[in-house]
């Protein structure tokens, strides 16, 4: 859960959309356990509870910030 966002997080150049769409992809469950979050409906996710993963919502928001900022 940490590497994909720390990889759009940290890239300097050009960001690779498949890196991009990772870092995306691995925020989703980080963002639907913050206040208001929407969780991901049952059908789609895991079959075991999510941990709590409050301690990678800095890093969740760097990444989605890096992928919204330009050159993307």
């Amino acid at each position: 859960m940490r590497d994909a966002p720390v990889r759009a997080a940290d890239t300097t150049d050009h960001l690779d959309a498949d890196i991009g769409d990772e870092g995306v992809a691995a925020a989703a469950p980080v963002a639907g356990q913050c206040p208001g979050g929407e969780r991901a409906h049952p059908h789609y996710g895991r079959d075991e509870p999510v941990p709590d993963l409050t301690g990678l919502r800095a890093l969740a928001l760097r990444a989605l910030d890096r992928v919204l900022t330009e050159p993307g």
